[in-house]
């Protein structure tokens, strides 16, 4: 089960995220004149040159620096490994079809979560850059966090009912419901870790992740001693969700409280949005797509099993998240500071991190992976070796296009990010649709490989692009 705190689909904080001179707009087609009048972006500080001083590569080590990622690495870990102990206790506990559509109940929640991202977490990280400019802005993100939340708890729930009485398919109704149930508390923990990362106090956020973790083991006890179903546990995931969402809440309003200075960044946001949905819904097309159409051809004891093997890759998804928190926007700083030859330095220093580290455990995955789902299981699954092999080709995949799409987000080519997920959705929804009927789990996730690999190689290709238009006026002014 994927995790729903991460930051692989958003432009993590950065200090100074704004661009170089004559770099374009504010990110997703837009213009930045306006903010600029605000301050929202100040120019970011020279690289030192003088001899004595630190570089861009040894500030961006400092100890602080190492520090956030340490916290920032034990945060997406507790959070992950408390997803990741309920969905295996899910898995084994509930019948496979209740896990299924438990399963599909939450992918339903993360696209409705990326609404979020696009709207109110994306815009926090590159608007609110400083504590200030947070303060003064923190009511109206409030206001448009909660709007967010009432509207895609309320369509859930008005979808639900209408199926329920257009298909009759209960295991879709009660999916949808479980999404609806899951809502609230992960659109509220998550605003609220993303106002406390924004502080860069990333130590707190960790410990409340911790706090989470321990909330989540309560409750697997209670849904064991009490046989909760697939309902039940998306109640209490919820519930436990809210707690450590107050917590982070108090921790936030302790470091920056909102002012009497209201700035709304409606028009911004406007802006900003329209491309983050469009390529959120075009990225869904090679996620949550494929997941529900894997649930109406082929039921949901197939999305069951489709899930039950995916937490197996689910560590590498922590190790992007983690990494990603900083590198981000470490990157953002790197292409303020030193235009695409940076950027593409700090690409593939994250590249080589997540290759060393991931990939010696997809190897381990791809040798012996079939073995501990059977066992994890309890046989209910089997060895499941091609789903394993599968869902190890996705993980490298997915470790390939992460910061590449990143560089897309640091370079304000959102656009071009949106056409990228356009085509992979088309190509990854495509094979799914036509493969499903005759090899159910393993033609899903070769829509998904797809999808992903597409991608990662477009990225590839629009950055390389991207960097050879820019060196073009040096080439002529030279």
């Amino acid at each position: 089960m994927e995790t729903a705190f991460n930051n692989n689909d958003a432009f993590a904080h950065s200090k100074n995220s704004s661009l170089p001179p004559g770099g374009g707009g504010l990110g997703w087609g837009g213009s930045c004149q306006h903010i600029s009048q605000l301050q929202l972006h100040p120019p970011p500080d020279p690289l030192p040159s003088r001899e004595g001083e630190k570089t861009f590569c040894e500030c961006i080590n400092s100890k602080p620096e190492r520090r956030l990622r340490v916290w920032s690495v034990a945060e997406q870990g507790f959070l992950s490994l408390a997803n990741f102990g309920l969905a295996i206790f899910l898995a084994r506990e509930l019948p496979k079809a209740a896990w299924g559509a438990f399963s599909l109940g939450y992918a339903l929640m993360l696209f409705s979560q990326g609404f979020q991202r696009a709207l109110v977490s994306i815009p926090i990280a590159t608007m609110a850059h400083s504590d200030d400019v947070l303060s003064r802005s923190l009511r109206f993100w409030r206001r448009t966090q909660t709007k967010l939340t009432l509207v895609a708890t309320g369509a859930l729930v008005l979808v639900a009912l209408a199926w329920r009485w257009i298909d009759g398919d209960a295991s879709i109704t009660e999916a949808l419901i479980i999404a609806a149930l899951l809502v609230p508390g992960h659109f509220f923990l998550e605003f609220w870790r993303r106002v406390v990362i924004q502080t860069r106090n990333m130590k707190a956020a960790a410990v409340i992740s911790l706090l989470f973790l321990l909330s989540v083991v309560l409750l697997v006890s209670g849904l064991h001693f009490m046989e909760g179903g697939a309902l039940a546990a998306a109640a209490g995931l919820s519930a436990c969700a809210l707690m450590a969402g107050a917590m982070t809440r108090a921790r936030a309003l302790s470091r920056i409280a909102p002012t009497n200075d209201n700035l709304d960044l409606g028009q911004e946001v406007y802006r900003f949005g329209r491309w983050a949905m469009l390529s959120h819904l075009a990225f869904s097309g090679y996620t949550t797509a494929i997941q529900v159409v894997l649930s109406l051809v082929s039921g949901p004891a197939a999305m069951g099993s489709f899930a039950a093997v995916r937490n197996l890759t689910q560590p590498v998804n922590t190790l992007i998240g983690a990494i990603d928190n900083m590198d981000k926007p470490r990157a953002a700083r790197a292409f303020a500071a030193g235009g695409f030859p940076e950027l593409f330095s700090s690409l593939w220093r994250t590249m080589a991190t997540l290759s060393i580290l991931g990939g010696g455990y997809l190897l381990l995955c791809s040798v012996g992976g079939g073995y501990l789902v059977d066992y994890l299981y309890h046989a209910r699954y089997g060895h499941a070796w091609n789903e394993v092999w599968m869902w190890c080709l996705i993980a490298a995949a997915m470790m390939a296009a992460q910061p590449l799409e990143s560089g897309l987000y640091v370079s304000q080519r959102t656009d071009a990010l949106f056409m990228n997920r356009l085509v992979s959705a088309a190509v990854g929804l495509g094979t799914a649709v036509i493969t499903i009927p005759g090899w159910g789990v393993s033609g899903a996730l070769l829509g998904l490989a797809c999808g992903w690999l597409v991608s990662a190689a477009l990225a590839a290709g629009q950055l390389f692009l991207f960097s050879r238009q820019a060196a073009e006026p040096e080439v002529i002014e030279g």
